[in-house]
């Protein structure tokens, strides 16, 4: 079993890659997660600061979804 490059805990990657891909959609950890190598709960933090940070622009630019 792989190592959270983050926390240091083990984990099984197949169940990670699921777990995020239906909290934020198919290929969603493949997207965000460069290094491959992120637990479910670090892999979801990362994804969420992305997502974050993405909304924040949006609002500073003053743009709406369609």
């Amino acid at each position: 079993m792989p190592t959270c490059s983050n926390c240091g805990e083990e984990f099984d990657l197949s169940t990670a890659r699921r777990s995020i891909a239906q909290l934020f959609g198919a290929g969603a950890y493949d997207e965000y997660i460069d290094d491959k190598d992120l637990c479910e709960d670090c892999a979801r933090d990362v994804i969420d600061d992305y997502r974050s940070a993405g909304a924040d622009a949006m609002d500073l630019m003053d743009w709406e979804w369609d």
